[in-house]
């Protein structure tokens, strides 16, 4: 018995040291490599934003605390932001983003890497990046791209939402609240675009919201709002048929008759409209973390910093 029991001890013995052997070679590769040493061409396909975009995003980060390495081996700011981008880029599964270019990171840090990076981006880099016009300087100034362009005037932004997949909250007890009415758990995300597709309003509410409710909700109705009642220029937003008609949102007249004002004035609309459709289409082909084909694996809170993160993002992209 005593034979038995010292081969078991070494077995655990071995076991450990065998862990810790796999923890020093990690830290050795994570060390090692350096993905800025690749092409811009192939950093670019890996991360879906140049190098020097990603030296920027990581510039602006580094003073954030919960980025800072605590631990001897733990990951640098650069391999955490990349490490989240990467993530962001390609919605694959956490253990796929860290077992491929980036080295070998564990499923754990790389969920934390997502989670750090996105609330970072949140609190650090929206009020420059993502901007409604404050001013009547910078009203005129989008006012103006949209009439040049379509030749329709005292439009500055055109407004939707769209649904991201999430996984099942089960830890709430309004998770029905996340079922949208196509069947599955989303987060609904209000955008606002103007014509060059920049995003200058982002907000995130349960799938089951309407996107009449979240526009009455947030601050750029009341923005909107106080311009038309204090008389200042007059501006629009264009919608959907999903949005209630009011002074300074423009929606379709669905059943016009052929021929009629109301059919020219329509199509006009629509075609102007389609920015906030290709917007839409261009953020989530970028950032595939939010398609359709991918789902979320975040708690709702969690969720919305990784859209607000990939908006960010997307906006950073338009001038980099």
């Amino acid at each position: 018995m005593a034979f038995v029991a010292h081969i078991l001890v070494l077995n655990e013995l071995e076991q450990h040291q065998a862990i810790y052997a796999l923890k020093i070679q990690r830290r050795r590769l994570r060390d090692t490599y350096n993905p800025f040493d690749l092409r811009e061409y192939d950093f670019t396909k890996l991360f879906r934003i140049s190098k020097n975009l990603a030296l920027y995003t990581i510039d602006k980060l580094s003073n954030v605390q919960r980025l800072q390495r605590k631990r001897k081996n733990g990951l640098s700011l650069q391999l955490q932001v990349l490490v989240a981008i990467r993530f962001f880029a390609f919605g694959s599964f956490q253990r796929c983003v860290g077992q491929d270019y980036l080295g070998s990171i564990s499923q754990s840090s790389v969920s934390r890497c997502i989670t750090r990076v996105a609330t970072s981006l949140y609190e650090v880099c929206l009020s420059d990046w993502v901007r409604f016009p404050q001013n009547d300087a910078e009203r005129k100034a989008v006012e103006i791209r949209f009439r040049d362009l379509m030749g329709v005037p005292g439009i500055i932004g055109c407004i939707d939402g769209t649904q991201v997949a999430i996984a099942t909250p089960f830890h709430l007890d309004n998770e029905e609240a996340y079922k949208n009415h196509h069947g599955y758990h989303s987060i609904n995300c209000q955008l606002i675009c103007d014509n060059q597709l920049r995003i200058m309003n982002v907000l995130c509410f349960p799938g089951t919201v309407h996107d009449q409710f979240i526009f009455s909700s947030s601050i750029i109705h009341t923005e909107m709002n106080r311009l038309h009642t204090q008389r200042i220029g007059k501006y629009f937003l264009l919608a959907d048929s999903g949005y209630r008609a009011e002074p300074f949102i423009l929606t379709p007249v669905l059943g016009a008759a052929e021929g009629s004002p109301e059919e020219r004035y329509t199509k006009r609309h629509c075609q102007v409209r389609n920015c906030i459709e290709r917007c839409n289409g261009v953020l989530k082909m970028r950032w595939r973390c939010l398609s359709k084909y991918s789902t979320l694996h975040y708690r709702p809170k969690t969720s919305a910093f990784i859209v607000i993160a990939c908006v960010i993002l997307h906006n950073m992209c338009l001038e980099w």
